[in-house]
């Protein structure tokens, strides 16, 4: 339709039922390499007028769930208030107050655990003296403490009070200036806090177990050579093995004996980087970006938007399947 415009909500729905229900299909037959295709369509559906901070978005979802895995809630927590008080100042055009007020707050949270450690061992040290005091135990004597019951709050506790308490402050400040941004921003920080929290059942109850063993082997959270992470350690040391310009044609010993598995499909890049080396990759790679620029290319130039759309379209599923094929072999996917 040439009244199509994903900036309106009720079209933006529609595109997003036609990528996502069968995407959601394939989902539930458990092919997540095939559903992962689907999250190509972002980018024809960014060329067709969707807003620039859908994909930013995306890529914060991305970054708090391997943050709060690999590093903790407080880290996570403390990246989203930063990378929101950046989006809104870009989205302004300038630096205002309350832009360095975020940095300020981002700033003295960061030095909280370390200051927060030295006062609750303070505290502890305490506690236990009053212990020793007492020739048989009394339960509740803690409280004889003034402040024994910091032991219980973590820095993250103190994190998430304050700035779930500024949240009514930045939406009266939105609705006094009618900024909209700003609003969606809260309600961005809103979804954040919920995923940070989530995570972990996310990980742990939604995933199946093998998506869980490979996210772990890829963040480097468990070591599994012998498991999971057999064919990538072994595609990893065949791509490795091939040097600068290989080992010459069916010469690959990794390949060539079959450590590892499936060289003809899924692990097919191994054996270009063993053979071939690192110009045979640089060949394959940017054949296929010549291949993809080319598409997008005549799809540009076509005088209709279904042309167009249908040209991204193929474009979008060729990058997928290259970017994620080559990202397993060599241990970023």
């Amino acid at each position: 339709q040439t009244n199509f415009k994903l900036k309106i909500p009720k079209h933006l729905a529609i595109a997003a039922a036609i990528i996502g229900l069968p995407m959601l299909v394939i989902l539930a037959e458990s092919e997540t390499g095939s559903a992962l295709v689907y999250v190509g369509f972002i980018f024809v559906l960014y060329r067709e007028g969707l807003s620039g901070w859908w994909l930013v978005a995306i890529g914060m979802v991305i970054l708090l769930f391997i943050t709060t895995l690999t590093l903790s809630p407080f880290t996570s927590l403390l990246i989203l208030i930063g990378v929101i008080a950046v989006c809104n100042a870009l989205e302004d055009g300038r630096l205002g107050p309350g832009f360095w007020l975020n940095v300020a707050f981002v700033a003295v949270m960061a030095l909280l655990p370390k200051l927060w450690g030295l006062l609750t061992a303070h505290i502890a040290a305490r506690v236990e003296a009053l212990q020793n005091v007492y020739t048989v135990p009394l339960p509740g004597h803690e409280d004889k403490v003034p402040g024994a019951f910091l032991l219980n709050v973590k820095p993250v506790h103190i994190l998430l009070v304050s700035s779930l308490a500024a949240i009514p402050w930045f939406l009266w400040l939105a609705y006094r200036e009618k900024k909209r941004f700003l609003a969606l921003c809260v309600g961005a920080f809103v979804t954040g806090v919920v995923l940070v929290f989530s995570a972990d059942f996310i990980f742990n109850d939604v995933l199946q177990d093998h998506q869980r063993k490979r996210i772990e082997v890829l963040l480097g959270m468990k070591e599994d050579p012998s498991g999971v992470g057999y064919n990538v350690k072994q595609s990893m040391i065949a791509i490795g093995s091939g040097g600068a310009f290989g080992k010459g044609f069916l010469n690959g010993t990794q390949t060539t004996f079959g450590f590892v598995p499936e060289q003809s499909t899924d692990f097919i890049f191994c054996t270009v980087g063993e053979e071939w080396g690192f110009a045979g990759c640089l060949v394959v790679i940017l054949l296929y970006v010549f291949l993809i620029a080319r598409i997008l290319l005549d799809a540009e130039r076509s005088r209709e938007a279904f042309t167009r759309i249908y040209g991204y379209c193929v474009a979008a599923c060729i990058f997928m399947h290259l970017f994620i094929n080559i990202g397993m072999t060599v241990g970023l996917m």
